[in-house]
């Protein structure tokens, strides 16, 4: 925001694609081909300049409903959720964040997430959480001009995650 330093607003488009290849050879009259869905996210950025920062995102202003058979009598719903969260700096090295957020669209119904993560030379990092509960650990290693990152993620219904990125900058 030009007038406001500090504070940055962002807009992102959606477009939710729900589809069942192979399906259509079981001929079910009543199978749609699949379904789309469009939304819009919302997000609010405030970093003080200093040590610590404040955000904030509505997600699916627009809420939507996807469904593969026309006579669903429930489609899957899109809803509506939002976030809030912030980050404190500490000597440069040690980040603490926390947010709080709401699940499928019910107001009453708030997680909390927390994390940090603390560098080593501005070369290897170490990261820590926990996401409803659950432990969430990872590391990474960069350079000037690449940066690799691991994580694993525990999930009550898929068990462990494991994610590897790498980044290469020119």
């Amino acid at each position: 925001m030009p007038y406001l330093n500090g504070l940055s607003v962002g807009v992102a488009a959606k477009m939710f694609l729900l589809d069942a290849p192979g399906y259509v050879q079981f001929a079910d009259p009543n199978f749609n081909g699949g379904d789309q869905g469009y939304s819009l996210d919302f997000g609010l950025l405030y970093d003080s300049g200093e040590a610590w920062t404040l955000g904030g995102t509505i997600y699916n202003l627009h809420e939507t409903s996807l469904q593969l058979i026309s006579t669903t009598s429930s489609p899957d719903p899109v809803y509506t959720e939002w976030a809030a969260g912030g980050s404190y700096l500490f000597r440069d090295t040690l980040l603490v964040t926390a947010d709080f957020r709401n699940r499928e669209g019910r107001t009453t119904d708030i997680v909390l997430h927390g994390g940090a993560e603390i560098w080593f030379y501005d070369a290897l990092v170490l990261r820590t959480g926990l996401d409803q509960g659950m432990v969430t650990m990872g590391a990474g290693l960069q350079d000037t001009h690449w940066q690799a990152d691991f994580s694993l993620e525990t999930d009550n219904n898929l068990g462990n995650i494991y994610m590897l990125s790498f980044t290469v900058r020119n």
